[in-house]
């Protein structure tokens, strides 16, 4: 097992708390998982890799899963206790490339907004031997919608400080390295709009938990916040996401 008592790259200590303000998933991209989860037994049973706060582990237990929700932030962790409904769940300290568990365990291994911040040989690896036979991995990202001119707006903001700044693996397709792990084949890909209503000050929370920003930026993070917050209207907003999810099945000839 892995010590997850050391140093974490992508270490969420200090954005655990506005966590809870980004948007949630869309129900459809959820649904899409179900659809998919091939089991033979009485209960369904998922792992959710990186679960943060419990975005996903909620709407996956809605769905009559029994969750196990493995993160390895001790930040992340105590904040997803303040929500009642996670604590159905079961929690773990362990990261996505070195599991403490048997093999053959889970129908369906989830990576809700994690996998770009893990290993992706090792995880796929760890995922693959978790899983059952038939098993399904799903991945899955809100994206906002940058054609929109309040995005359209913050992207300006944000590139006025950091010009360079680019969103990395979180918005392309994460098929080819799963598919080079060769444990792995793509089963489907959705897309799924919706629109998160939430008001200016959540919305500004939801942005100081961007760990990607958070690390592109460093010390002018505050001035990046800043930015987004003067161009982001006051009161109730209406912002378009979609949720992307990639459905793959476990290979019977997985290595």
């Amino acid at each position: 097992m892995t010590n997850t008592r050391t140093r974490l790259a992508w270490d969420y200590s200090a954005l655990a708390e506005s966590y809870e303000h980004r948007a949630d998933y869309a129900a459809p991209a959820i649904q899409q998982v179900v659809n998919q989860v091939m089991t033979s037994r009485p209960l369904r049973h998922a792992l959710d890799v990186g679960a943060g706060t419990g975005k996903l582990t909620r709407p996956l237990l809605s769905a009559g899963f029994q969750v196990l929700a493995v993160e390895p932030n001790a930040a992340m962790r105590r904040a997803a206790t303040l929500h009642a409904a996670n604590l159905r769940a079961t929690w773990i300290a362990a990261r996505a490339e070195a599991l403490p568990l048997r093999d053959a365990q889970y129908e369906v291994v989830c990576f809700g907004s994690s996998f770009n911040v893990v290993s992706a040989g090792l995880a796929l690896k760890e995922a693959s031997r978790v899983l059952v036979d038939g098993g399904l991995l799903a991945l899955m990202w809100n994206h906002r919608n940058l054609d929109d001119p309040l995005q359209a707006a913050i992207e300006s903001g944000i590139r006025l400080e950091l010009p360079k700044f680019e969103y990395g693996s979180r918005r392309t397709d994460p098929t080819e390295s799963v598919m080079m792990s060769g444990h792995f084949q793509l089963i489907e890909h959705g897309r799924h709009p919706f629109v998160h209503r939430t008001g200016h000050e959540n919305f500004i929370a939801g942005w100081r938990s961007h760990a990607t920003l958070a690390r592109a930026a460093g010390g002018a993070f505050e001035r990046v916040v800043s930015r987004i917050s003067a161009v982001v209207p006051k009161g109730s907003i209406e912002v378009p996401f979609s949720t992307a999810v990639w459905l793959y099945r476990k290979r019977t000839d997985a290595r």
